[in-house]
């Protein structure tokens, strides 16, 4: 298993959620990102 966070993002396929995730992801963190809009999902 891998060492560090873990964090879950709902509402991550646009806006202050996407960025939130893109942040988290440059810092290290394990993201988990959930949304409607699954082809903008897809971009992760």
């Amino acid at each position: 298993m891998a060492d560090g966070p873990v964090t879950l993002i709902t509402g991550g396929a646009g806006g202050i959620g996407a960025a939130t995730a893109r942040r988290l992801l440059g810092l290290g963190h394990r993201v988990v990102v959930t949304g409607r809009d699954e082809a903008r999902l897809a971009a992760f």
